[in-house]
């Protein structure tokens, strides 16, 4: 189990790191780059986790498979990560930095499901009245579920609005058996 403490440690190392360098936006895509190939490639990450690869070799495969997408910042963080041992903590620190460089940047990053697919004019119209609620800049993350039968179900932060038909059925089911009040 990862520990948040360590998280937030190696996270804030890193951006002060990548603010010193006017590098967070590169360090940012970097760290998306690694942390999504190892998530979606098992072999990199066995590599990357072996006991008995040794941190400059583990830094070289990344360096190699990355290559110029990698910006020094985050290798040299990657390579202190391996040294250390906490080539785990990759993905954590991963999602602990791109928050904190949407909080530095004024923005939200919203997951937006909805039952059919938006268009242009009913995004546009969606971001704009989220922009105004929060003040901020969104990063929408939009998704299709046609099990949501109609509407939308909209994620910011630890916040969820379920507008959909089905989670409304879902709410009124609750009710009728006694579970919840609506």
């Amino acid at each position: 189990m990862l520990n948040g403490s360590v998280t937030e440690r190696y996270t804030e190392g890193l951006f002060q790191a990548a603010r010193n360098q006017g590098a967070v936006d590169q360090v940012d895509v970097s760290l998306g780059l690694v942390a999504q190939a190892l998530q979606d490639i098992a072999q990199l990450r066995a590599l990357l986790e072996h006991p008995v690869i040794t941190p400059e070799e583990k830094a070289g495969i990344v360096a190699q498979s990355f290559g110029d997408a990698l910006h020094p910042v985050a290798l040299t963080f990657l390579r202190l990560l391996f040294v250390r041992k906490r080539s785990a903590y990759i993905g954590a620190v991963r999602d602990a930095f791109h928050a904190k460089v949407n909080e530095h940047r004024g923005r939200v990053e919203v997951y937006l499901e909805s039952a059919r697919e938006l268009s242009q004019a009913q995004f546009d119209r969606i971001t704009r009245d989220l922009e105004g609620a929060t003040q901020k800049q969104i990063e929408a993350h939009v998704s299709v579920d046609p099990d949501l039968i109609a509407g939308y179900r909209l994620r910011l932060g630890n916040r969820i609005v379920d507008a959909s038909i089905s989670g409304f059925l879902s709410q009124f089911s609750d009710a009728l058996s006694g579970r919840r009040v609506v």
